[in-house]
């Protein structure tokens, strides 16, 4: 089915249909913007402590 006959069958029976945003970060799916920062500053945080801890370990 094309869109123009999607859109003629949808206009006939009042269907209606929403687009929903989904934000997409190392394979996992969020509907909010916020949620997928909210990891990534998480997954940022866990890198930065790793390679912290290997540059004292790499200095000692």
């Amino acid at each position: 089915m094309n869109d123009d006959q999607e859109q003629s069958i949808m206009s006939h029976y009042d269907i209606t249909r929403s687009i929903e945003t989904v934000y997409h970060f190392q394979g996992h799916k969020y509907q909010k913007l916020d949620d997928a920062v909210a990891y990534a500053k998480i997954i940022e945080n866990q890198f930065r402590k790793v390679n912290n801890t290997e540059s004292k370990n790499n200095r000692e």
